[in-house]
């Protein structure tokens, strides 16, 4: 199992085929990008549900969601599939320590329906063992069942006194644990900006950060002075909430494969010392910050509800109701007349990406990360609701193998839909570039 994310995008760069070389320049920018997500959605199907949030939604509106069970409206995730969730470190550990499995990435989180994030994960998984280790048909059954048996067990550790606690993780996922633990702050800054030749730290320009537009550039200096943002920032080290904050270096910022084509960059900012003594610059005094646009969410908000209009306090709400050691890290901000969420990247923040998924191994790894978005549904729940939505979901506590019908025959529909619009992807994506026949 592959632990690392970035492992996979240089992966679809190698396979690109269509892209020019060079760095886009910031007007080249948008059409690089809409090219780069294209190509990415047609490396395989799972990629493709990954990016496709909005068919997912539209398929569920077209009558599927009839079916699906209902309870209280509360944070979801949105978008809950395997890459969003992953190790997630502690603001008190940047130095290496500890970290654990949360939902990680918060885009299009609503107050809605806490079914449609286990429907989102069971087809992203399914999806994913048929697409890199072609699982027979029964294996797939036991992710799905799996993964709604994690789900209702963490729902049932909701008390206080069990602290929300889950089983240890399959060996697999201990693994990416143990490693992202070890990390240190000179380590991500070494993968992110490496030292030049002069000592100074800087984004080197190529697949993964494009040039910033001289306006860009300017607006993240704004609006890291900004106090509310200065102060965010002054707190991921010891010092002061009123410590002096200077951006060293930006660029903007390629990741996923669904975000592709917001704004995004990323900043290098120094926290205290003393201006102007750039070279050999001290990493414990050096943080990497993202700044990404907030656009409206494509998940189905409950009606009875009141999710935030405002798109950037929409991602920090959820956050920090879904997965607090994440939330408490971001700040809603207002960048060039867009909305953006502000937030500190950790060394221990990595993704888990499902392409090795071997025979014997999918399904532990399913009921762990159902697990972890069924304790970041129970944050939000008293005991006795989340007993009451368990018992709703699986009323015999156990799915005995088998997925029960509401959840399985949404699938199958979801699969359907899926597939279909991938091949027709591929098929546009072919005709568009004749070369690739």
């Amino acid at each position: 199992m592959k632990t690392d994310k970035n492992e996979r995008s240089e992966k679809g760069d190698k396979n690109r085929g269509t892209f020019p070389d060079a760095v886009p320049s910031p007007t080249e920018r948008a059409e690089h990008l809409s090219t780069l997500k294209a190509w990415k959605m047609a490396l395989d199907a799972h990629a493709f549900v990954r990016a496709r949030c909005d068919l997912f939604y539209e398929t569920l509106q077209g009558g599927l969601d009839d079916g699906v069970p209902g309870a209280a409206p509360i944070w979801i995730s949105g978008d809950c599939h395997g890459e969003n969730l992953g190790a997630v470190g502690s603001i008190l550990a940047r130095e290496g320590g500890t970290a654990s499995f949360e939902l990680n990435d918060f885009d299009e989180t609503v107050l809605g329906w806490a079914a449609h994030d286990l429907l989102r994960l069971a087809l992203d998984m399914t999806v994913a063992a048929r697409s890199y280790e072609e699982l027979r048909g029964v294996e797939s059954v036991a992710i799905v069942a799996s993964a709604l048996e994690g789900y209702c067990e963490a729902l049932s550790r909701s008390s206080p006194e069990k602290a929300l606690a889950l089983d240890a993780a399959p060996p697999q996922l201990r693994k990416l644990l143990r490693r992202t633990a070890d990390q240190t702050q000179t380590d991500l800054l070494d993968r992110r900006v490496p030292r030049g030749a002069d000592g100074r730290r800087r984004f080197a320009h190529g697949a993964r950060y494009f040039p910033l537009a001289d306006a860009e550039r300017a607006a993240i200096d704004a609006l890291v002075e900004r106090d509310e943002v200065r102060r965010l920032i002054a707190s991921m080290t010891d010092d002061a909430p009123d410590a002096d904050v200077e951006v060293l270096d930006a660029a903007f910022r390629v990741a996923g494969t669904g975000s592709l084509g917001c704004f995004r960059a990323a900043a290098l900012v120094r926290i205290g010392g003393k201006k102007k003594q750039r070279a050999n610059e001290d990493d414990h005094l050096l943080r990497l910050v993202d700044i990404k646009e907030a656009l409206p969410a494509r998940a189905i908000r409950h009606p009875h509800a009141k999710t935030p209009s405002d798109d950037a306090e929409r991602v920090v709400s959820g956050a920090r109701a879904l997965a607090p050691s994440v939330g408490e890290r971001m700040i809603a901000a207002t960048f060039l007349d867009r909305r953006v969420v502000v937030r500190e990247l950790l060394p221990q923040d990595r993704k888990v990406t499902l392409e090795l998924l071997k025979r014997g191994e999918a399904a532990p790894i399913a009921r762990h990360l159902g697990a972890v978005v069924g304790r970041a549904h129970a944050r939000q729940l008293a005991a006795p609701e989340a007993a009451a939505w368990s018992a709703q979901l699986l009323p015999g506590g156990t799915c005995d193998g088998c997925p029960p019908g509401w959840l399985w025959d949404s699938l199958i529909h979801l699969v359907g839909v899926h597939e279909a619009a991938y091949l027709r992807h591929c098929g546009a994506l072919v005709e568009k570039y004749p070369h690739l026949r």
